[in-house]
């Protein structure tokens, strides 16, 4: 294949913080009432905290309420494994989050084909983890937090 046509590769930062986009997210630790907008470092000390800035989509996560749910993230994903995966110790229940080479926008002013196709991938990679339907995507678990086990 020419260099012309060759797709570049997406190179992450090996952090979450390097590849994790809001400065102030929404974040809270049980209790999804408490939820408050801090500081990116203050929200990096909380149990829960925004996956994306309200503007932007650079992450996609999928919620796995399954004893099993790390080996769902990575069964049949070769070539497209989660950058992350954010486990509780006490029920193996994960969420399984994707980031993406560059974020799209989703405001009133997107373009209608990236959102479509952000849409389609979102649900196939929830179909082929068995991911949670209802799950929204607003809040994930913080993989910088001793409460989860975290593999990046």
């Amino acid at each position: 294949m020419s260099e012309e046509y060759s797709q570049p590769t997406l190179e992450l930062s090996r952090t979450f913080e390097g590849w994790w986009l809001p400065r102030r997210p929404l974040c809270c630790d049980d209790d999804y009432s408490q939820l408050v907008r801090r500081s990116r470092t203050d929200a990096l000390r909380c149990k829960h905290i925004e996956a994306n800035p309200s503007a932007l989509v650079n992450t996609i996560v999928v919620d796995i309420d399954d004893a099993n749910a790390r080996a769902m993230a990575l069964w049949e994903h070769e070539g497209m494994l989660p950058n992350v995966i954010v486990e509780n110790p006490r029920n193996g229940h994960a969420h399984a989050v994707w980031a993406l080479a560059a974020p799209f926008s989703r405001t009133e002013y997107a373009r209608r084909k990236p959102l479509a196709l952000a849409a389609a991938v979102t649900e196939g990679l929830r179909r082929s983890c068995d991911g949670d339907k209802g799950y929204s995507g607003l809040m994930t678990k913080n993989p910088l937090h001793e409460a989860w086990n975290s593999e990046l």
